[in-house]
């Protein structure tokens, strides 16, 4: 099998242990068929458990096995304790859900819902499936419509969580979440894309209505539903990695609806797509582990070994192995087109050849690629007919463009480029273009009405140059890396509703279309040489930003930081002349709320406009990289990253991760210059102590690592 053979062998055997325990857990009444688990690695049992999030559903399963055999007790405890707040937080998913979809129901707005309330349904108790958020498909005439409805009823938008095809909502009150897809494929396009949109699972004359709790939903015909659980299930293979509750899910649903299924429709799908194969070897599974009801393989079950321990071994390093499955989506970008199937190998050469450069890739890296191999996943034996053309006439015209050009009012930079806008970005740089010709504008913002993608609901809303968006404000469409485009959904609404939006989300899209990547994070410089800090929010990015700042350093950018490569090394662009602050930060740094601009009520955000003196006056290069973690412990670690690890850290933290599947990846500009970020610039994990103050500490380290 592979160099880790006999370690792959002990998770196959740990996952057919843990399969068993979920068959006793979910499809038998407390008793067990099973004298004899050939696992009882009860660590890598429990990291199963909490991976697949049936925490709750198994305990009682552990519970009893206990008393037979011997479960430790320290992981009995801690399975019981995670399983009970997993139930909660599942009671309490469920409880928004219905409230939800009561409320929808009783205000006629119409969606169709998806995937885990769906499931969830399914199983004894809907609080075992928990769900992060809740799944809803909208179409394009009733958009606006549920958009009002969300806002009506506290939902807001989250930024962070958002990417063109599935802007998520989440309420301000109860924090349930919302994932509203304009498209069931995401951001994958392709060949294969094509072929299954033409299969009609979004037709309304499949929309069935099932009952849920006391009210019901709006979902996908049972045929259609199918289709679609087998191509996200088959995606995650490819290119994440699945958890075991999907194959729990894919039970539950063909027990319960398999006769309402035609199973020759099922197969001629599976087949025009070249997913049989991986549909034989995963519905065989399901039968062979979980005995779901072997009518949808009409005789095609096959128990072969191989693949059978290349599927086990996927879902095991997976759930096991969180550093080698970050490092197979951070350098495994080039699989993504076998999700939609493509026809053109050159890009994925050249990023095969870039991540040679970084040695071995690990175990989960290894297993996955064999078993998708093995499954004719790769799409090189069955050439799939190439996607038609968008017609001319879905875009503006060259008069209209031009039309708008002249509407340009103000003058800006930010991100290396010059900015000419229809409305007042003061916070920006402002630009004197007396003397300055035309010709050197590399964007420009200004209202349209009617963007095309709205006019034409059948374009692509996002390829190589096109992507669009929408808010509850305006509508937003990018494009050719040179143009934003605006519409208002009421004329009455305040451009600053719409500012952070254009500041944040558009120019980033549009950095990406030009092939510059951007960095969540704060960067600030002092004789030529950045140092950039890294981290979620709340992590301290602002803190470090503003202590070197104290030492003399200017910033260069705040949250989010574009990165260009000039005669070969990474340099930091200048940004937008503003500091972000949380309201513990703002505190810290001795603001008042008053003295301070909020720009995101959600998340209690605030900035501080800057002077041209407060910022760094040009460009920088980057000296030194710093990813901050708070830590539990009361000590302070701070661990230089190389290679694989290096490129994994700067991965995790670009911004709009999303925007980049449509080509399977990070475009090869954008792939080349995280590269050279992670191989010639120093990158330094910070844990740091929550129980005691390290900042000082902390703080002498970046000022050392930068003198070094």
């Amino acid at each position: 099998m592979a160099e880790d053979s006999k370690t792959g062998m002990i998770r196959y055997n740990d996952s057919k242990t843990f399969l068993q325990i979920a068959f006793e857990s979910f499809f038998t009444n407390g008793g067990s068929s099973c004298t004899y688990y050939d696992s009882q690695n009860w660590q890598i049992l429990y990291n199963y458990g909490i991976d697949s999030a049936i925490m709750s559903a198994t305990y009682p399963t552990i519970e009893r096995l206990s008393k037979e055999i011997n479960v430790p007790k320290d992981i009995l405890e801690k399975w019981k304790e995670k399983a009970e707040e997993e139930y909660t937080f599942g009671k309490h998913q469920n409880e928004c859900f219905m409230e939800f979809m009561r409320k929808a129901n009783e205000e006629n707005v119409s969606f169709v819902v998806f995937k885990g309330p769906v499931i969830a349904n399914l199983y004894k108790d809907p609080a075992l499936r928990i769900s992060s958020d809740t799944d809803i498909y909208v179409e394009i005439e009733n958009q606006l419509d549920v958009l009002n409805f969300l806002e009506r009823h506290d939902y807001r938008l989250d930024p962070n969580r958002s990417n063109s095809q599935v802007p998520v909502y989440e309420n301000t009150k109860n924090g349930h979440r919302v994932e509203v897809h304009y498209s069931l494929w995401e951001e994958h396009f392709g060949p294969r894309i094509k072929l299954i949109e033409e299969m009609n699972i979004t037709n309304p004359e499949h929309f069935i209505q099932i009952p849920v709790g006391d009210t019901f939903v709006t979902t996908f015909g049972h045929q259609e539903h199918l289709l679609y659980q087998m191509f996200h299930f088959i995606k995650h293979l490819m290119v994440e990695g699945n958890e075991f509750r999907t194959l729990v899910d894919l039970c539950f649903f063909i027990n319960k609806y398999g006769d309402e299924i035609d199973f020759d429709l099922f197969w001629k799908q599976m087949d025009t797509l070249g997913f049989t194969k991986a549909c034989e070897t995963i519905l065989s599974a399901a039968v062979r582990y979980l005995h779901m009801k072997r009518d949808i393989l009409q005789g095609r079950l096959t128990f072969d070994i191989t693949d059978d321990t290349y599927l086990l071994l996927n879902y095991s390093n997976n759930a096991t192995s969180s550093y080698d499955e970050a490092a197979f989506l951070d350098y495994c970008a080039f699989m993504d087109p076998y999700v939609g199937g493509s026809e053109d190998t050159e890009k994925e050469k050249q990023l095969l050849q870039n991540i040679d450069q970084l040695g071995e890739n690990g175990v989960m890296y290894f297993f996955r690629i064999q078993l998708l191999h093995r499954l004719h996943l790769t799409n090189r034996e069955k050439q799939l007919p190439p996607i038609a053309p968008l017609a001319p006439d879905v875009f503006l015209s060259q008069e209209q463009i031009t039309e708008a050009k002249q509407h340009a009012k103000h003058y800006f930079r930010a991100y290396g480029l010059t900015i000419a806008s229809e409305i007042d970005m003061y916070e920006l740089f402002p630009l004197d273009v007396s003397n300055m010709d035309t010709k050197d504008i590399d964007v420009y913002i200004h209202f349209s009405p009617r963007p095309d993608s709205l006019n034409h609901p059948d374009t692509r809303k996002i390829s190589e140059n096109y992507f669009w968006f929408q808010s509850v404000e305006c509508r937003y469409v990018i494009r050719n890396g040179n143009e934003i485009i605006l519409e208002k959904t009421d004329e009455a609404i305040d451009d600053k509703e719409i500012k952070p939006f254009i500041i944040s989300h558009c120019l980033v899209y549009l950095l990406y279309m030009r092939g510059i990547p951007t960095i969540h994070s704060s960067t600030v410089a002092l004789d030529e040489a950045a140092i950039t800090i890294m981290g979620d929010c709340g992590a301290g990015k602002s803190t470090y930003s503003s202590l070197l700042r104290h030492e003399g350093y200017k910033l260069v950018a705040d949250d989010i930081t574009a990165i260009t490569i000039e005669n070969g090394i990474p340099v930091a662009q200048l940004s937008v002349p503003q500091q972000k602050y949380t309201v513990d930060t703002a505190e810290k740094e001795g603001f008042s709320l008053s003295d301070l601009e909020c720009v995101d009520e959600v998340r209690q955000k605030y900035r501080l406009l800057l002077t041209d003196e407060q910022m760094y006056p040009h460009p920088v290069p980057m000296k030194a990289i710093f990813a901050i973690f708070p830590d539990s412990e009361d000590n302070l670690e701070i661990i230089k990253l190389e290679g694989m690890e290096a490129l994994q850290i700067i991965s995790r933290n670009l911004f709009n991760q999303g925007y980049s599947n449509n080509l399977g990846g990070l475009s090869v500009e954008t792939f080349q210059t995280v590269l050279a970020l992670a191989t010639q610039v120093p990158i330094y994990k910070v844990l740091r102590p929550t129980k005691r103050d390290a900042r000082q500490e902390i703080l002498d380290f970046m000022l050392q690592s930068v003198k070094k």
